[in-house]
Order: C-alpha cells, then structure tokens, then sequence
C-alpha cells in the first residue's frame, strides 16, 4: 500500500466466486494506507494532545494536514503573509495579520506530477485540505492553500571537451545531469524534496 498498484495489477479474485464473470482494473490505485506502526502511533496521540483537533499555531496547521491527507508529503504554515510573488512583487508585506498562508508538496509516491521538475498537489486535495481546516480554525482568519513557488535558475556554462567527443552529445548529457542534480526527485529521490533548497556556484563547478 506505499505505492499504488498499476492498472491492470489485478486480473482475478484472491477467492474464486463463479458469480463474478471477469475483473478488471482500468486504473491504478489510490487511497491506500499502511497499517499504522507503534511509533507512528505515539507520535500521532502526542500531537493530538498539542493540538486538541484545533489549527491555532503553525504546528498545529501542518500537523493536522499530513495527518488528515496521506497524499501530502511536507508541509509549510506562513502566518501573517499575502504570499505575493517575488517575481511580479518588489517586496511582500512583512505582516498581514490574519492571513496564514499552508504551501503543500505532494507524495510522488501517491501521486503523479505533471510537470516532474515541479511537482505540485492537485486542485481538488487543494479545495478539500482549505475545507478541512476551515472548520477547525478561527472564522477571523483569512486562510488559503497553495502549491509551492518553484523558482526557476538559469546557467551560462562554458566547457571545453577532449578533442574528438561529439559535441552535440555531451551538450544534452551535461543539460540533463545538472537538472537531476538540482531536481533529484525526478530520477526517484523523493526525499530531496523540500523548502527552501539552497543552490551554489561551487556546487554545479564541482559537478562539472
């Protein structure tokens, strides 16, 4: 149940019944959960008790996301912000009392990015978690969720290959190893993925 089975997985009954004709599973699955272990146990009890099923804090927002939705990998509460674009917004408001902002990534084991560099929740989970927390918040707040700001970087490399190497070839293989680099979770590293990932110079040199 960690990672949904393909469509087509299932073909037959675990039991035959000569009642059912034929199966069929046109799509993959989704909404499976593991049993829950002893640990994930007491660490689920001891956040209730914090929390006590109310978003007050940021802690309790994100708490209460990942537990309510499996689909969700991490989560970020921003309290007191517009969570205006840097790139159309020379600076955002330092504080916007009210307005708690919730950046939410999703588990790619769970589900499927469209766009595999930036991954990002579905419209509808979207609508369910700013459902779901309304209703155990504060009617004052002004509450929104959305998908992370993926901030795009641009390189001018300049390299030099052996004489003889086909120059065509290793322009692409060069392309796409430094955006596994900067993007793991597209070759299956989907713990990498997280906020506020910090990229050097020295970094992409060393790679090179």
């Amino acid at each position: 149940l960690a990672r949904p089975l393909a469509a087509g997985s299932i073909s037959r009954l675990q039991v035959a019944d000569t009642a059912v004709k034929s199966v069929t599973q046109p799509y993959e699955t989704f909404g499976g959960m593991l049993p829950e272990a002893e640990g994930q146990f007491y660490v689920r009890v001891s956040e209730r008790l914090r929390h006590k099923g109310r978003a007050i804090q940021p802690f309790d927002y994100e708490r209460l996301v990942m537990e309510a939705f499996p689909q969700v990998y991490k989560v970020k509460c921003i309290s007191h912000s517009f969570a205006l674009d840097a790139h159309k917004y020379d600076k955002d408001y330092p504080y916007a009392p009210g307005y708690v902002t919730l950046a939410v990534i999703p588990d790619l084991n769970r589900l499927k990015a469209g766009i595999s560099v930036e991954p990002k929740v579905p419209v509808s989970i979207i609508e369910e978690i700013d459902a779901f927390i309304r209703k155990r918040t504060s009617p004052f707040v002004r509450f929104r969720t959305m998908n992370p700001r993926y901030e795009k970087i641009d390189f001018c490399i300049r390299v030099q290959l052996i004489k003889g190497k086909d120059k065509n070839y290793y322009r692409e293989k060069l392309r796409q190893d430094i955006i596994e680099f900067l993007a793991p979770w597209t070759i299956g590293e989907y713990d990498k993925l997280t906020f506020g990932q910090c990229v050097y110079r020295s970094d992409i040199v060393g790679l090179l």
